[in-house]
């Protein structure tokens, strides 16, 4: 991966933390794929945000039938300060407030909405986002785990700005597609992969690159994929594929935690505001009852 590669995600692929009074630490990653100045749409894994939120009753979930069931409307909890952190060459790290989540369990993929703190300077804005390509993976293809390995706070959460921990890449290569889930279990799409991963990088992307240089998010750090807490007989790592994340509704709860079900990331897809190189849209058929509510979802390879 190249300086220029590598300097497009540090805008991208944050770092998720959590404050309590002096107390600061990295939970996980996740990554940016859709912004609007200073707030922004970024996606981790489930088990990630659930160490901040709690559960809400939403109106109405997706049927309880589909294995992409959306399990949890989450609405972030008081306790505790969740952000991500963005890097700025000048001016050092600067936070985002995690404002909302909603996930999907079964998948271990969660969406949040963040939003810059008001003493982060007003020139300080999310400038990229991470394209998505929903094509299932190839065997053999190569990838990359992005992610931020063994963060360590101590100094910013004493006041002087100060965090050490490296942006983290392994390489590593497809080693085999579960279109139906995976060997372990797994009730939603997945793929094995030949890196191992350091805790830290659960919910950064896996991404392949092509010969321009352009980055794909095609797969999601899962628990089992960074914690190795379920790897397949020969050992391999799990991750869970991109696509069932668009059937994650977008907009985030109001103040009485009900979501609009009916309105998913792959609506947002369709208006151009998320990048699919894979065009999810017109292979994903979304199975809908009369209300509009998803009952059931194919892709069509």
């Amino acid at each position: 991966m190249d300086a220029a590669s590598i300097a497009k995600i540090r805008k991208t692929i944050l770092p998720v933390i959590v404050r309590k009074g002096n107390e600061v630490a990295c939970i996980g990653t996740a990554f940016v794929i859709s912004s609007a100045g200073r707030s922004a749409l970024l996606v981790t894994a489930e088990h990630v945000t659930a160490v901040f939120s709690e559960l809400e009753e939403p109106d109405k979930l997706h049927h309880p039938s589909s294995p992409f069931f959306v399990e949890k409307a989450l609405t972030v909890l008081k306790k505790v300060q969740p952000y991500v952190v963005w890097f700025d060459a000048d001016l050092g790290p600067q936070v985002a407030l995690v404002k909302s989540t909603v996930s999907m369990k079964a998948a271990d993929l969660s969406c949040m909405v963040a939003t810059f703190v008001d003493h982060v300077p007003e020139q300080i804005a999310f400038e990229y986002s991470m394209s998505l390509d929903t094509t299932p993976v190839q065997e053999g293809e190569t990838v990359y785990a992005v992610g931020y390995p063994n963060m360590d706070f101590a100094g910013y959460a004493n006041g002087d700005n100060q965090m050490s921990g490296q942006l983290h890449w392994p390489k590593g290569e497809v080693l085999e597609f579960y279109p139906q889930g995976g060997p372990t279990g797994q009730k939603t799409p997945c793929f094995s992969v030949s890196a191992g991963l350091p805790h830290g990088m659960s919910g950064g992307p896996v991404i392949t690159q092509d010969d321009a240089g352009d980055m794909y998010v095609r797969g999601i750090v899962r628990s089992d994929f960074a914690d190795q807490f379920a790897t397949t007989s020969s050992g391999q790592a799990l991750a869970t594929a991109i696509w069932p994340l668009l059937l994650l509704p977008f907009n985030p709860p109001n103040e009485q935690g009900q979501i609009d079900w009916s309105k998913t990331l792959l609506d947002l897809q369709k208006l151009g505001s998320i990048v699919d190189k894979g065009d999810a849209s017109s292979r994903i058929n979304a199975v809908r009852d009369s209300e509009g509510y998803i009952l059931d979802a194919q892709y069509h390879f």
